[in-house]
Order: structure tokens, then sequence, then C-alpha cells
């Protein structure tokens, strides 16, 4: 069997961009995988909704806490996960269809490696 993947997502007023950033993750072609969205204490209205609506999907889990970075809210996600390998991914990034079945296979291509980082692209407007 495929070893679990859990994505890790902080989520601070982020209901604008997180549908995107989850139909990355789904269009997945790796089979194995979970995601954690921790709500870092999100006050927008808009974002407390679709928060409430990712919720109800397969694979999501949803932890809260209070607004403390999304680098505490990482953490909090990976005390959580039962899976051998995580992603982390801010609400507003995209994955590649393929990157898991990429990556996965570089770390099981050598016990050495701890971590693989793979290319990225910018998109959306630059500030």
């Amino acid at each position: 069997m495929q070893p679990l993947v859990s994505f890790i997502i902080p989520y601070y007023n982020a209901g604008s961009t997180i549908q995107e950033t989850i139909d990355s993750i789904l269009n997945q072609s790796y089979p194995n995988y979970d995601i954690w969205i921790v709500n870092d204490g999100s006050t927008d209205e808009k974002s407390i909704e679709k928060l409430k609506e990712l919720e109800n999907l397969d694979r999501v889990s949803v932890l809260h806490q209070e607004n403390t970075g999304p680098s505490v809210a990482r953490n909090l996600a990976i005390e959580n996960i039962k899976a051998e390998f995580f992603v982390p991914i801010d609400a507003d990034d995209l994955i590649e269809e393929n990157a898991l079945v990429d990556c996965i296979a570089h770390l099981k291509s050598s016990l050495e490696l701890g971590a693989v980082y793979g290319n990225f692209k910018w998109f959306g407007e630059k500030q």
C-alpha cells in the first residue's frame, strides 16, 4: 500500500482562495492522502462559512486555534496527523497533479532523504 500523505493548510481569512488550493489537491494522481486545515482564528464571515463547507468533504479534517500564526497552525496539524509524510501548503497555493507521485518516488529512492522540494511557479499578481 502507498504511504499516507497529509496536506497541512494554515487558514486565516482565506475564504476567497482556499477552493482553488483544495481543488488542486483533489486532482492529485496519488491516491492516498488527506487534508488538514487549521483555522488560525479567522474572523471574516465569508471565510468562516467556507470553512464550514470544507469540513463536510471526505478526506478533510479541520482544527481550530486562536490566531497565533501559520507556523503554530502547521505544528498543531503535525501533532495530529497519522501520515508517514506531510506537505505544508498555504491556502492560496496550488500543487501540480503529479507532485505527490514524483515526491514519494524520490523519498522512497533513498533512505537518506528527509525532505523533497519541487520547483515552483509564480501566478497571480505579485506585489
